[in-house]
């Protein structure tokens, strides 16, 4: 009816459809995109007690120790999961992947050294950058980030590389063009403001204001890119 909406993601519109052999709804069909809300690129980070202080020095500390590397994620097929097997992938680099139910124990390997990478996002890695216990090195994004603007694009070292969790505000397929227009100027009025974006950019978030189309068309992108990376770490969720 247009009052109750869905808060949609990486993983629900692009990742999912991969993981499960049946999922109880379809991504594309079941929804109709209103528009995009928000992305926010993932972190490279690493335990102080690593010697490598850039992606390049990452780069090459795997490839002197191949397979001896490990690296946390949420879950198999979750987003920290799938960008540093991208990562790899591009890279040329082997890594073990552990992953963990939850972040508090990753963290805690993390911090010790048992791990030596992860993708986190840059709400939850603020304070163990600042606080000295990871090390950040690299960022998922096109461009530098305003919170680290001296830390570099995996993609200067890694080309092509690009890795951000996303947001986007979606509809049942039924519902009426006219409304999902008028949900449309409101969201962009809404990302246009200026406290909403400083408030997403004190949470590591970048808005997105779209098009419906524009959200219909990059959904169908990154479910092509997804599709490809889960295909390459082989992973599954059931």
């Amino acid at each position: 009816d247009g009052y109750a909406l869905f808060l949609g993601l990486i993983s629900t519109h692009a990742i999912n459809v991969h993981l499960y052999q049946q999922l109880p709804y379809d991504p594309i069909k079941d929804f109709q995109p209103i528009g995009r809300v928000a992305q926010a690129p993932l972190l490279l980070v690493v335990p102080p007690s690593l010697p490598v202080k850039s992606v390049a020095e990452f780069i090459a500390h795997a490839r002197a120790n191949p397979g001896k590397l490990n690296y946390g994620s949420a879950g198999n097929g979750s987003a920290s999961h799938l960008a540093m097997s991208m990562f790899s992938n591009l890279a040329g680099i082997q890594l073990v992947h552990v992953p963990y139910k939850g972040t508090g124990p990753l963290k805690v390997d993390l911090f010790t050294g048992l791990l030596q990478g992860y993708f986190d996002a840059q709400v939850s890695a603020m304070g163990d950058i600042q606080s000295g216990k990871v090390r950040l090195i690299g960022v998922g994004s096109r461009g530098r980030l305003p919170a680290f603007p001296e830390i570099a694009p995996i993609s200067e070292t890694v080309a092509g590389y690009e890795f951000n969790t996303w947001y986007g505000l979606f509809a049942p397929a039924s519902l009426a063009v006219d409304r999902v227009r008028i949900l449309n100027r409101t969201l962009n009025q809404v990302l246009a403001d200026p406290a909403t974006r400083n408030r997403f950019e004190s949470q590591g978030l970048e808005a997105t204001p779209s098009t419906p189309e524009a959200v219909a068309a990059f959904v169908a992108s990154e479910t092509e890119r997804m599709g490809k990376v889960v295909r390459q770490t082989g992973a599954r969720a059931d």
